[in-house]
């Protein structure tokens, strides 16, 4: 088990109706179509018996003449059957019609509402992605492409529609600062929360309003896993404050990969490897097994090794720690660095 050490498209818009008051509409149409085939399906009995022996067979000549199948296997032959037979054929066939046209148009309203943001997520254990950029999509692909099964909500209030090769993804319109699309996203129920820096801003305001978001999400779910993108050096103690339980310093990353690129020829290709999730060799962390707790790290690391598995320091209350003195054991809390 893998965590965190703590813990240009045409799509057609239809107006803008409440999606509750269209459910309601199409479950009348239901209700009345129902009536009508039990209804016109027990008077086609009664009226003509050896034509129609049951109330059933009676059910299905009225559920075919409403919908216009006609297969012709059940016809009325009396002038009171076919009177009915009229009158369902001018009742049902309208109604028939209207709840197929409803059914399809509501099935594409819903689907617009999805790609737009402006549905409700309602599943649990989830993780919420803030911010839509290149970064953003790279993330969705390693999720999606690794072994990790998880729902994923993107917030955002610059994306105007979700581009369909994101179809998976449930979108949220709107700035995570708001109380009200954070309860859309559900991340009162959600695993994590990864917020990025707003690419339209710039360094200072964004990272203001990262701090922002994060207060927000840590006052609808303290509990919840929260990692944060800051630009600025000063702003990391404020995201700290904020509950931040992680902070990637983005742009003090970059620095060490382009100052490792200059000083050795190839690094920033190793450092994308070895940071890649979906390479078959990369770098892992990994909680500690019980019969761990206690052992001295360099028994540890010579136990992995056999298993293919190269650990190369610990986590330790927040501590990254490389290379530990061979003399320091195991804690029940700690994590493991592992190449594997």
């Amino acid at each position: 088990m893998l965590r965190n050490c703590d813990g240009g498209i045409n799509l057609k818009v239809f107006r803008n109706q409440p999606l509750y008051f269209k459910s309601y509409t199409l479950f009348k149409i239901t209700l009345i179509l129902l009536s009508l085939i039990a209804i016109f399906g027990t008077i086609i009995h009664f009226a003509e018996p050896f034509t129609f022996p049951t109330v059933w067979d009676g059910m299905w000549w009225s559920i075919v003449t409403t919908f216009t199948v006609g297969y012709g296997d059940y016809v009325p032959l009396s002038p009171v059957g076919r009177f009915f037979a009229v009158v369902l054929i001018l009742l049902g066939t309208g109604f028939g019609s209207y709840y197929l046209i409803s059914f399809t148009a509501q099935t594409f309203r819903n689907q617009d509402a999805d790609y737009r943001g402006e549905l409700t997520f309602t599943k649990k254990n989830h993780i919420v992605i803030v911010g839509w950029n290149e970064r953003v999509k790279n993330v969705i692909k390693q999720i999606r492409e690794s072994s990790i099964s998880t729902h994923i909500v993107l917030i955002d209030e610059s994306l105007e529609l979700l581009p369909f090769e994101f179809d998976k993804v449930h979108f949220v319109k709107g700035s995570a600062s708001n109380d009200s699309i954070l309860e859309k996203a559900n991340l009162k129920f959600a695993n994590t929360i990864l917020i990025t820096a707003d690419q339209n801003k710039n360094e200072k305001e964004a990272d203001m309003q990262t701090i922002l978001t994060i207060i927000a999400a840590k006052g609808v779910n303290q509990s919840i896993n929260c990692i944060a993108e800051i630009l600025t050096k000063n702003q990391v103690i404020n995201a700290n404050r904020a509950g931040a339980n992680e902070v990637i310093e983005a742009h003090l990353l970059t620095s060490f990969v382009m100052s490792g690129s200059l000083m050795h020829k190839g690094y920033s290709d190793v450092v994308l490897k070895l940071t890649n999730q979906l390479e078959n060799f990369t770098v892992k962390i990994r909680e500690v097994e019980q019969n761990m707790i206690g052992k001295f790290y360099f028994d540890i690391v010579i136990e992995e090794l056999n298993n293919d598995k190269m650990i190369i320091g610990i986590i330790r209350d927040r501590q990254t720690i490389i290379r530990p003195d061979k003399s320091v054991k195991i804690a029940k809390d700690d994590f493991l660095i592992l190449l594997t």
